[in-house]
């Protein structure tokens, strides 16, 4: 937004203040996700989860939902830690 000089409206850079408070969390909870899903689609496989959330949060981002965003990434990241390994994956370690 540009304003004359020496004008100051309050409130005028709110936007972006709150952008980048959402912003930082989104990237920083969402690295994993959207590294996945760009890796995805180098790989032919374009409709995955990752790229799927990807898109909604995109979307909660454009439309100003930006808790919304962040969120949906954050319960994403989770559901994907809190995923059960298969027994070969777990039990590997322990076979030296």
């Amino acid at each position: 937004m540009l304003l004359p000089a020496g004008e100051y409206v309050p409130g005028a850079y709110a936007f972006y203040a709150e952008l980048a408070l959402y912003l930082v969390p989104y990237l920083v909870i969402g690295y994993d996700v959207l590294f996945k899903a760009a890796r995805n689609i180098g790989h032919g496989q374009v409709f995955d989860e990752n790229f799927l959330m990807c898109i909604a949060t995109v979307g909660a981002f454009c439309i100003g939902q930006y808790p919304e965003a962040v969120a949906v990434m954050l319960f994403t990241r989770w559901a994907s830690c809190s995923r059960p390994m298969p027994w070969a994956a777990r039990a590997a370690p322990l076979r030296r």
